[in-house]
């Protein structure tokens, strides 16, 4: 196996089945051993691909029709935070509004960039890379990212997961149609904060 497949199997491992089988015993741990092994193991990634980075659409790509299109599927997050308030809550119950902040960066940081360059660059890239047909790619990848979600399942929140999946293969086509994860991370950061915005002032776990 190549250091950079290893890796990216290792990486892929801590976060869909480590972290889940962690997080019952100490979630703190759990969370903690993903996130800083994400920001060891990826940048090394990174630095390995370097020259290749454009198989993994970490380049720009068409970045502007990447954002364009990211900004259009925020309507869908709005919808979806606000379903999802009312699912879990019976209604929206807002954060205020100095937490805006800290909500968007730790989207970012702890969820978005890790998982968009894992899934949506690494893992998609390599798929296509080895010759696997492009939506068989994208319904794998979306699959592999899903996975990593079990808990919603287990937790009777199977609808969750549903939506995971659904964002999992929107992300993986709007990445593959535009050469960049750009704008899948920028949907990403700002509906996760949608989200936590309209109900994390009572669920503080998702």
């Amino acid at each position: 196996m190549k250091p950079f497949t290893f890796l990216l199997v290792l990486a892929l491992l801590i976060r869909v089945v480590l972290r889940q089988l962690i997080a019952p015993l100490n979630q703190d741990l759990a969370f903690g051993i993903y996130i800083a092994s994400s920001y060891f193991i990826l940048p090394i990634m990174v630095f390995s691909a370097r020259d290749r980075l454009e198989s993994f659409f970490l380049q720009s790509g068409d970045l502007r029709g990447a954002l364009v299109e990211g900004c259009l599927l925020l309507l869908l997050a709005l919808a979806e935070g606000v379903g999802e308030a009312y699912l879990l809550l019976g209604g929206v119950s807002f954060l205020p509004l100095e937490a805006v902040p800290v909500v968007l960066l730790n989207s970012f940081f702890t969820a978005a960039l890790i998982e968009e360059v894992l899934f949506r660059g690494f893992l998609l890239g390599y798929l296509c890379e080895i010759g696997i047909d492009s939506n068989w790619a994208i319904v794998l990848q979306a699959a592999i990212f899903a996975g990593g979600h079990l808990r919603y399942l287990l937790g009777g929140r199977w609808w969750m997961l549903i939506i995971v999946l659904t964002w999992g293969l929107i992300f993986g086509w709007q990445v593959l149609r535009h050469k960049t994860i750009a704008g899948t991370l920028l949907v990403h950061t700002l509906s996760n904060t949608i989200t936590f915005l309209l109900i994390g002032g009572t669920v503080h776990s998702l």
